[in-house]
């Protein structure tokens, strides 16, 4: 039998297997299979779409949303709010030792030609972003996309925390604008939200202060949260004393009842953030369908984390915790930054038991008031001091084998006990290492005293 004479559903079936450069060559041979072939193929790969802030992308999103056919497959808008990883002001000489020179090299294209374009589209990108030419088009685009309820900022590069500070601060900057562009597009179609991402697994923050989202669209957004099922905020405090209400923690308030996945993170290099920041946050939530949760580079307190899992806790099947800072309510670290230096056998002694009383406190409450099916946890501090959860039967947990040593898992699917045999068996002790590099300055001010003396620190940690 002739290809061209299979049914539509078994051509869609075959096509499911295929990659989308193979697909087009095969969708090319023929009309009969062109068309066979269409509904399936659009449906697949314009249901989610990824734009970069340049002049060319928003002409290609503008032709997307004026093409009657496309326009209505577009359920998912992603916007890389960042070119070149934040560097818009390089020099020839800095240039020359990128990647991107390399990439120009590669295609043979002259240095100085190549650094003309990157001078060009820098250039293009902050006009855009710096202007009101995204947040207008996304408004025009937003409401030819009808079926259209999913937003989110996907960054192709990471910040790093260990790296210079302009980076983080200009990719934050440009996350900041994009997001700003991306509420007012939805606010002004009144665009109700099922899915929003600040960002994608990289915690490439938005700081709430730089926001430019007027007054009136902060009050008409939040009837258009009340069908959020999946948030993925990610949020930096300026400043200590940075007051917890504001835009970014409204849109968890307001969404809470009707999340089902939930990511929140903090991120403040070298800013001491108050680990009871999320204390007034965490008493408003009032999670109904929450289902899985994601807290990773967060500051919070024991009281603040019950709170947070109060209203969860009857609903909640996942849990990860990653690079987490725990302390107990209101208090300060219990070494201060001048005394980090003595790290080893008196901290030892001296955090012990308030370690183990702490997380056993917090063993206590997952188990006792969860129905968990997992649980994920890795890097997770005490005090700004780093603890090692000892986890004897790994072996039966159901963590996978690919899975780094360092993170401690239960995945009741794979697993051949019980979650409550499996985290009654858990203890936690004063990490013997110089620590993760969490929330908060102390534990930064605490890594560069023990750098100053570290022959002293070695000598401590024996």
């Amino acid at each position: 039998m002739s290809i061209t004479r299979i049914p539509t559903e078994l051509v869609n079936e075959i096509c499911s297997y295929l990659e989308l450069s193979d697909w087009c060559t095969l969708r090319n041979t023929c009309n009969s299979l062109y068309t066979k072939s269409w509904e399936e193929f659009v449906n697949r790969y314009f249901k989610s779409i990824c734009m970069s802030v340049t002049s060319d992308g928003l002409r290609r999103l503008e032709d997307l949303a004026a093409d009657e056919d496309l326009r209505v497959r577009v359920q998912e808008l992603w916007i890389k709010p960042e070119l070149f990883k934040g560097r818009y002001q390089l020099s020839l000489e800095a240039f020359r030792r990128t990647g991107h020179a390399e990439a120009c090299r590669t295609m043979g294209m002259d240095l100085e030609e190549c650094y003309t374009q990157y001078q060009a589209i820098s250039a293009d990108h902050l006009q855009i972003l710096e202007t009101e030419t995204l947040a207008n088009t996304l408004t025009t685009c937003v409401a030819r996309f009808e079926n259209l309820k999913t937003f989110g900022l996907r960054s192709s590069s990471k910040a790093s925390r260990h790296g210079p500070k302009n980076d983080l601060f200009t990719i934050g900057q440009d996350h900041v604008l994009a997001f700003s562009a991306i509420m007012k597009a939805v606010v002004t179609n009144n665009r109700r939200l099922r899915t929003l991402h600040t960002c994608n697994g990289y915690h490439n923050s938005l700081t709430a202060t730089g926001l430019s989202i007027s007054q009136d669209t902060q009050k008409l957004l939040p009837p258009l949260l009340r069908e959020l099922e999946d948030l993925h905020l990610c949020e930096l405090a300026q400043s200590p004393d940075e007051n917890p209400t504001n835009i970014l923690s409204e849109i968890l308030v307001e969404a809470a009842p009707s999340l089902k996945v939930l990511t929140y993170s903090q991120c403040c290099p070298n800013r001491n953030m108050s680990p009871s920041y999320l204390t007034e946050i965490s008493e408003r939530l009032n999670f109904t369908q929450l289902t899985e949760l994601h807290l990773c580079w967060v500051e919070i307190t024991l009281y603040s984390f019950e709170t947070f899992l109060r209203t969860a806790a009857p609903t909640l099947k996942s849990l990860r915790l990653e690079s987490v800072n725990l302390n107990e309510n209101n208090k300060p670290p219990l070494i201060s930054d001048d005394e980090a230096i003595t790290l080893g056998k008196r901290w030892l002694g001296i955090m012990k038991d308030p370690t183990n009383r702490a997380l056993g406190h917090i063993f206590a409450m997952l188990l006792d008031q969860t129905s968990l099916d997992y649980l994920s946890m890795e890097a997770i501090d005490f005090r700004h001091y780093p603890i090692t959860i000892m986890d004897s039967l790994s072996d039966v947990s159901g963590k996978p084998s690919s899975m780094d040593s360092s993170v401690t898992c239960y995945d009741s699917a794979r697993a051949r006990i019980s979650f409550r045999e499996w985290i009654s068996k858990l203890q936690a002790q004063p990490s013997r290492y110089l620590g993760h590099n969490l929330p908060g300055r102390s534990v930064v001010a605490a890594h560069i005293l023990v750098r100053r003396s570290r022959p002293r620190a070695r000598r401590l940690l024996r």
